[in-house]
């Protein structure tokens, strides 16, 4: 698990691994079409940065880079 897409469920942070960008993108952009989700940001596990540009139609323009990183950093921890 190299990618960690970040996210609110019911207001609630959660953030959830995946091996390959594509599988996180598709999975960050599929929080968009629910009510009860919102997308917080990517986080690259590996380099340990946050991935600011995403696909044309799933742009993080609010994004908290800090935020995406602790809340990534958390859920590493977590899991390890």
């Amino acid at each position: 698990m190299r990618y960690i897409v970040v996210f609110t469920l019911f207001a609630i942070p959660v953030a959830k691994g995946f091996a390959s960008i594509r599988e996180a993108a598709n999975y960050l952009e599929r929080t968009y079409d629910d009510p009860d989700l919102s997308p917080i940001g990517l986080y690259d596990a590996l380099g340990a940065v946050v991935i600011s540009d995403q696909q044309d139609n799933c742009i993080l323009t609010d994004m908290d880079e800090c935020k995406v990183s602790r809340l990534a950093q958390l859920y590493i921890e977590r899991i390890a």
